[in-house]
């Protein structure tokens, strides 16, 4: 049988040539992608704002595996303003640019793990 490692990295492949289709560079640019798994609940920080941009990561996203009813992520603009995108409840994935300002407010909700797979695609060749 597969271990983990092997299951979400062939999952995240074809999810993100999907996402490379649909952006249409797939077949234009190499890349690769890189992953990590966050929690987050009442009990946790923030995640700071911050960017995923440098060293050639271009794509940045986010998968949420279970979600508390709050929107907890979000963009922040030149404002200092937040704009929380709409579709972050448990398994919706979406993806921005690595520069976008962005970070997760606190979880409220008790007893919720927000829990997300987060990633950086990086180009390859240009």
């Amino acid at each position: 049988m597969r271990n983990l490692k092997q299951l979400l990295g062939s999952f995240y492949k074809d999810q993100i040539k999907s996402m490379m289709i649909d952006l249409g560079v797939h077949g234009f640019v190499s890349y690769r992608t890189t992953y990590w798994v966050q929690m987050y609940n009442s009990n946790t920080t923030a995640h700071n704002i911050h960017t995923h941009f440098g060293e050639d990561s271009y794509i940045s996203w986010v998968h949420i595996l279970n979600s508390p009813k709050q929107k907890c992520f979000f963009f922040v603009n030149s404002n200092g303003e937040k704009t929380y995108p709409e579709n972050q409840g448990s398994y919706d994935m979406f993806a921005f640019p690595s520069w976008a300002l962005h970070g997760v407010d606190p979880v409220k909700e008790k007893d919720v793990n927000r829990i997300i797979v987060a990633g950086n695609i990086y180009f390859k060749d240009r």
